[in-house]
Order: structure tokens, then C-alpha cells, then sequence
């Protein structure tokens, strides 16, 4: 998930936003059938959210803030859920 999260960034830094899609929603899957860590899957969200808003898509985008932001306030992680708020 770690390399996922790298390989976002990257694809985002070069303005392919549908790949950044595909390494986030890849990742999340992953972090669903693992049981991965909450704050990775949260990290996982907001590079979803960001590379969905770049496309357009602000419904899956708004999704994908307010997954993250249910998650960030369950595990009472303030940071992460200012981040989304921003």
C-alpha cells in the first residue's frame, strides 16, 4: 500500500489523474481484504478524493472526503480530518 501511495503521487505529479484513480482504488481494495491499517486507508481517500476532483468528478470526490472524514473522526485523528476539511 505504501508503493501505492508513492505511485499515486507520482501519476498525480505528472497530471495522469485516471491513473491516480486506478493506484488509489487498487490500494483501498487491498486495504479492505488485508484489514490494513485506518490511517493508511484514510491517506488512500484523500489521494482518491483529490484525483477524482482533478477529473471532474465531484460526486465520487465528495465520497470519498466523507468515507475519510468518518474514518479520521472514528480513530479520533484531528489532522487527517482537518486535511479533508481543507
Amino acid at each position: 500500500i505504501y508503493a501505492l501511495l508513492l505511485m499515486i503521487g507520482a501519476s498525480a505529479a505528472g497530471g495522469d489523474a485516471l491513473t491516480a484513480v486506478a493506484h488509489a482504488e487498487e490500494g483501498l481494495a487491498l486495504s479492505e481484504a488485508h484489514g490494513q491499517d485506518i490511517v493508511l486507508r484514510t491517506y488512500l481517500l484523500a489521494a482518491l478524493a483529490l484525483s477524482r476532483l482533478a477529473l471532474g468528478d465531484l460526486d465520487q470526490a465528495e465520497h470519498a472526503v466523507r468515507e475519510g472524514i468518518q474514518l479520521s473522526r472514528m480513530i479520533k485523528d484531528i489532522v487527517t480530518c482537518a486535511t479533508f476539511l481543507e
